[in-house]
Order: C-alpha cells, then sequence, then structure tokens
C-alpha cells in the first residue's frame, strides 16, 4: 500500500494555492483509498494556509505545517506510516486507471516510479516523455532528507520508470 503526501506551495511565494486545488487532489484520490492502494494521506504545507488544519480535519488526513520557507514536504514524510510514498501536489490528480496501475506496479517491486502532466501542446502530444514531472512515487528512505520540491526529489530518487497513467491539474 501507498502513503500520500499532498504538498501545497509556500504561501509567501508567488504561487498561491487555494483550498479548492487540495480538495480536489484529495478527491481524486478517493479511489485509490477504496481500492486499497492508499493507506493515508498527509497534507504538508505552511503556516499562512489557515484552511489545511479545517481539510485535514474534515478529510481524516495528517496535517504537517511548517513556517513560510520550511520544508513543508520533508515535515509531511515524517508522518508518512507506510514504505511506499506518493508525493504529488495540490492542484493535481491522476487519470482513470492510477489505482489499477499502481497495484500493478507494487506487486512487482519497489522502485521508485515518476508522474508526468498530461500532454498540453503539441510538442508534448507528440513526444509525451517531454512533458514536466509532477509527482513521485518512492520507498520512504529514498525520500527523507532529499530534497524541497518534487523536482529537484525526481532527480535525486533514480526512477525506476514512468507511469502510463499521466496528472491533469485540476486547478
Amino acid at each position: 500500500m501507498l502513503s500520500a503526501v499532498v504538498l501545497t506551495p509556500d504561501s509567501s511565494g508567488p504561487k498561491s494555492c487555494p483550498p479548492e486545488a487540495v480538495v480536489r487532489t484529495l478527491a481524486a484520490l478517493v479511489p485509490c483509498l477504496t481500492a486499497g492502494v492508499l493507506r493515508d494521506v498527509t497534507l504538508a504545507g505552511h503556516d499562512g494556509l489557515e484552511y489545511l488544519a479545517s481539510i485535514a480535519d474534515e478529510a481524516g488526513c495528517q496535517l504537517a505545517q511548517v513556517r513560510p520557507g520550511g520544508n513543508a514536504l520533508q515535515a509531511g514524510l515524517a508522518l508518512v506510516r507506510g514504505g511506499m510514498t506518493l508525493v504529488i501536489p495540490a492542484g493535481w490528480a491522476p487519470e482513470a486507471g492510477f489505482a489499477e496501475e499502481a497495484l500493478d506496479l507494487l506487486a512487482h517491486g519497489a522502485g521508485a516510479w515518476l508522474f508526468r502532466a498530461e500532454p498540453q501542446g503539441f510538442l508534448t502530444r507528440l513526444a509525451p516523455g517531454l512533458s514536466r514531472i509532477v509527482a513521485v512515487i518512492a520507498p520512504l528512505p529514498r525520500l527523507v532528507g532529499q530534497a524541497a520540491d518534487i523536482a529537484a526529489l525526481a532527480r535525486s530518487v533514480t526512477p525506476a520508470a514512468t507511469l502510463r497513467t499521466r496528472l491533469r491539474r485540476v486547478m
């Protein structure tokens, strides 16, 4: 089974994270919970996002909050209960079929896998491998202490493969 960390951007930075982005990502993960792919979800964010506590409480998630500029990703990873961990940013959701693909991957080993964004433009539709990496699945020990953002995390885990399932932006 997987644990998930839903990461929200630093509220002091240029990107904002509306509550709807977090809720839509959590809603997209519900089929994974019911299929037995996910065991728990942790919301990781910054103290400036007051709504995170109420969303975590309502959704039954763990909550890791740090001061702006702190490493919310590593704080979230510290609360993870499982061995294999999905790190996904708020505002993104896996396409249909993720639960089945994740079950297959978990049955075959404990490597690291990447999620790419759904192809948007002509070039990424022609060559989907050029879509940016937006999420990671890896064993928890390979994630702890590594990086503060998903792009750097993806470079540090030396992935076994990229998943066929893509992520689509929901906010």
